[in-house]
């Protein structure tokens, strides 16, 4: 099969950059920075590796890994949050490097939905997002759903013909990992550590874009509710 060559460059992120499919516009691909990463070898490089895996940094292996993982999340996830979570549906060959082929989130009249942080820069009314970011937020507390990286750039706002604003989780790398690539991870197997960490980061994300976190209460009330976390990929 034969690669696909990627030349319109539609967003980057801090592991990743993302393509415009050639063949689709309600496409994307998403392969790893290569500017940003390289591959290593064995020897000295190893030792290399773990040091600075030690200082929250990753390499391409890692990304490229976190690409099939993401496969894995999506076929769970999407089952949990119907209609919002960008499909995501293979890995493919290209001039980049692997890359993993997702849904594209348009609005409905065919733009693409931007990402909370360009949605907030843009001077659009934040409070319209409130409703769909609780609509999210409650199921993820509700069911557990430990995602520990909650970026603006992680989320898409995509409005409907009736002006309604969903929210649409864009990237899923993120479900049991902190970023810090160390030892122990014992947030991934123990809940109310997971918790702790989540809570405090999904309330960082509402202060980031102006909103009120109201659901304080619900997170009292989860937070005891198991001890071992369930879905672990």
């Amino acid at each position: 099969m034969s690669k696909i060559n990627l030349n319109i460059k539609i967003s980057q992120g801090g592991t990743h950059d993302c393509y415009l499919h050639p063949a689709d516009d309600n496409l994307c691909v998403k392969t790893a920075r290569l500017d940003k990463f390289k591959s290593r070898t064995r020897g000295l490089d190893d030792f290399v590796y773990f040091l600075r895996h030690l200082k929250f940094k990753t390499s391409l292996e890692d990304v490229i890994q976190d690409m099939s993982r993401e496969i894995k999340i999506y076929k769970i996830i999407n089952k949990l949050l119907p209609g919002r979570v960008a499909k995501i549906y293979n890995l493919a060959d290209t001039d980049k490097g692997l890359g993993l082929v997702c849904e594209l989130v348009r609005d409905f009249d065919g733009s693409a939905s931007p990402d909370l942080y360009k949605y907030f820069k843009s001077g659009h009314d934040p409070q319209k997002l409130l409703k769909g970011l609780d609509w999210i937020a409650k199921r993820i507390i509700m069911r557990d759903l430990f995602f520990l990286d909650f970026n603006r750039g992680n989320f898409a706002a995509k409005t409907l013909s009736d002006n309604k604003i969903i929210i649409i989780i864009i990237d899923l790398k993120s479900l049991n990992r902190t970023g810090f690539q160390g030892f122990l991870h014992l947030e991934r197997i123990f809940s109310p550590l997971a918790r702790i960490i989540m809570y405090r980061r999904l309330k960082r994300l509402y202060k980031n874009l102006n909103l009120e976190f109201k659901l304080n209460n619900l997170c009292r009330k989860k937070f005891l509710s198991n001890f071992i976390v369930k879905i672990r990929i």
